[in-house]
C-alpha cells in the first residue's frame, strides 16, 4: 500500500529544521515551557553550523531559529549567513519581539520574522507576556517594514485571550 508515501509527497513538500539556539529569554511569559532562562544552555556556533550543514545535506530546506529568545544569541548573524550560504530556501526567526539592542540589518537576511503577540491590546497581551511587551512588539513591527523580511504573528491561545480571538 502506497497511501502514506503519496500523502507525504502531496502535502509535505519541504522538510523544516526548528533550531533552538539557547534557553536565555528576557521575558517570563505565563505559558512558557522553559525552566531556567539564565542562558546556561546555549548551542555553540560550531555546533549550529554542523547541524545546518548536516540538515541541508539531508534535504532540509527551511530553518527557524528560536530559543528562548534568538535575538539574544551572540552569533545570530553568523549562523543566519551560514544558512543563507548553504542555500536554505526559507529562513525564519521566531522572537518575542521585545529585544531592542540587536543588529536590525539581519532582517534583510531572513525571509520571515515571526513575532509573539497574544492579544489585540496592551492590557491583554501584557497580562500574559509582561509589562510593555505589546508596545515593544508593535514598535518592532513598524521597524521591520523597512527591511526585506515578511512578518508573521504567533499567538498563544489561552483563557486570558480566548474571548478576544473569536
Amino acid at each position: 500500500m502506497n497511501n502514506s508515501n503519496t500523502f507525504s509527497q502531496k502535502y509535505i513538500s519541504r522538510k523544516h529544521l526548528h533550531l533552538h539556539l539557547l534557553d536565555a529569554c528576557n521575558l517570563n511569559c505565563k505559558h512558557c515551557y522553559l525552566g531556567d532562562k539564565s542562558g546556561k544552555d546555549i548551542l555553540g556556533v560550531d555546533d549550529v553550523k554542523y547541524i545546518l550543514n548536516y540538515s541541508y545535506n539531508n534535504g532540509i530546506r527551511d530553518v527557524t531559529f528560536s530559543g528562548g529568545e534568538p535575538l539574544l544569541y551572540p552569533n545570530l548573524r553568523e549562523v543566519i549567513e551560514e544558512a543563507r550560504d548553504l542555500g536554505f530556501e526559507e529562513i525564519r526567526i521566531q522572537s518575542n519581539g521585545t529585544v531592542k539592542n540587536f543588529d536590525h540589518s539581519i532582517l534583510n537576511l531572513i525571509d520571515y520574522l515571526c513575532l509573539s503577540l497574544d492579544g489585540p491590546t496592551s492590557a491583554i497581551n501584557d497580562s500574559i507576556r509582561g509589562i510593555n511587551t505589546f508596545d515593544k512588539v508593535i514598535s518592532l513591527i513598524k521597524e521591520a517594514k523597512r527591511y526585506k523580511c515578511h512578518l508573521k504573528i504567533n499567538c498563544v491561545v489561552c483563557n486570558s485571550n480566548l474571548d478576544y480571538l473569536k
